[in-house]
Parts: structure tokens; sequence; C-alpha cells
């Protein structure tokens, strides 16, 4: 994922979640810092969270795939950051 454009760095985590001791949700999620002003671009987080997909075998056991797009800076004496999670069902991403 760090070779798609704009993309500076990606983090990939894989985890589950629980609330309240209730079903547990699985999920595969992704945190990319960009380059440029594009957390808004709906487009090109289905694309990441396309590559995941077909990246992962394992694809179809999780409830759900989460991008996060991150842009931002931090300049020591002065930061500002704007990010945008994008959630996307296994079957939507064939």
């Amino acid at each position: 994922m760090s070779t798609q454009p704009h993309v500076m760095t990606a983090q990939v985590v894989r985890g589950w979640s629980s609330f309240n001791g209730g079903k547990a949700t699985h999920s595969l999620q992704s945190s990319l810092r960009l380059d440029a002003p594009m957390t808004e671009d709906g487009d090109m987080a289905r694309r990441i969270a396309q590559l995941m997909a077909k990246a992962d075998p394992n694809i179809a056991s999780e409830d759900v795939v989460v991008v996060t797009l991150v842009y931002g800076y931090d300049m020591g004496i002065a930061s500002g950051w704007k990010r945008r999670g994008y959630s996307f069902r296994p079957g939507e991403l064939r």
C-alpha cells in the first residue's frame, strides 16, 4: 500500500472488538498517512481496501475492512491533522 500514489506511510492491523460482552467484530484495519489533502477521497479508500482484500486469503473471516486516511503536519511548535475512516464489508471489495 505504501507504493500507492500519495501514501507516505501505511500501517495494517488485524483485530477484534466486543461491547458489553456481545458478539465480537473482527476487522482488518489500515491507517495511511498522505502527502496531499485527500482524506475525503472515498474512491482511494475503496481501492486500498480492495488491495488489502486481494492480499489476504482469510479476508472472508473478517466482519469489516477499515481504511483511515490521514493528512496533516507537525512542525514541533504547531500541528494539525485531519483523518477520515471508511468501512467496507469484505464481500463489497471484489
